[in-house]
């Protein structure tokens, strides 16, 4: 007979690809709430009454359902590659530093989703260089995220090399297509001369840049997941969490 303090050590176990299998509908009703609620704006059915649900499914605002949910997705990605990054210091890979790096760099990147850190830093680069701005307009950080993304090419370079060549265009191809969405899209619409929600090239294109992010980064997940149940020696790949 169980106990009150067994029950309170009970584990609760969830199987990795359960979570893929609900961010993935999720994504998909995020992103057609967010569809929605640009092209009811564009079309000008935008009465007081449904202004605040518009803007909580505003897939181009801050505080609004499809930024909580990137930054929910972001997190996942950053548990599994700490969950990774462990088993892989007990058993003593030299690579273990690259996935501890990797589960850092995408917190960092959560909170970059929930309160814009990027946009600070390209306001900044806007004072600095003003001729930036005449460019491309409120999207000024792109040029300091094109820096980034060659820097982190350059330093995971040699860990993406020791991958198991099917895990590594996996990594690859999330990070392409993540990448081009979050600062290839962004820097079209910093080419627009007329940025704004009554433009339906702009609309398309906060559509495009969104859906892109929140694909690449469950094709991450994807990859992790794959990536641990070959690699890790796990008959599934469960997250214990003792209640």
């Amino acid at each position: 007979m169980k106990t009150v303090s067994d029950s309170a050590n009970t584990p609760l176990c969830l199987k990795a690809s359960s979570i893929y299998r609900l961010h993935r509908i999720a994504a998909a009703v995020v992103i057609a709430l967010g569809a929605l609620g640009l092209g009811l704006q564009y079309i000008g059915l935008d009465p007081q009454i449904f202004r605040r649900l518009r803007q909580m499914i505003d897939l181009d605002a801050e505080a609004s359902l499809p930024s909580y949910y990137t930054c929910s997705l972001i997190l996942t990605n950053a548990v599994l590659l700490s969950f990774i990054a462990w088993h892989q210091q007990k058993a003593g890979s030299i690579w273990s530093n690259y996935w501890k790096i990797l589960a850092g760099g995408f917190v960092l990147l959560s909170m970059d989703e929930a309160i814009m850190i990027h946009e600070l830093f390209g306001a900044h680069l806007a004072v600095l260089y003003p001729a930036v701005t005449t460019v491309l307009g409120m999207h000024q950080w792109v040029i300091l995220g094109f820096a980034v993304v060659l820097l982190l090419a350059l330093f995971f370079v040699r860990f993406l090399r020791s991958l198991p060549v099917i895990d590594r265009w996996r990594f690859i191809l999330a990070g392409a297509v993540y990448v081009s969405g979050g600062v290839g899209a962004e820097t079209v619409q910093g080419f627009l001369s007329n940025p704004s929600h009554d433009n339906p090239t702009y609309l398309l294109l906060v559509l495009t840049e969104e859906s892109m992010e929140m694909f690449g980064q469950m094709l991450f997940l994807r990859a992790l997941i794959l990536y641990s149940k070959d690699h890790l020696k796990l008959p599934s790949l469960d997250l214990r969490i003792l209640l």
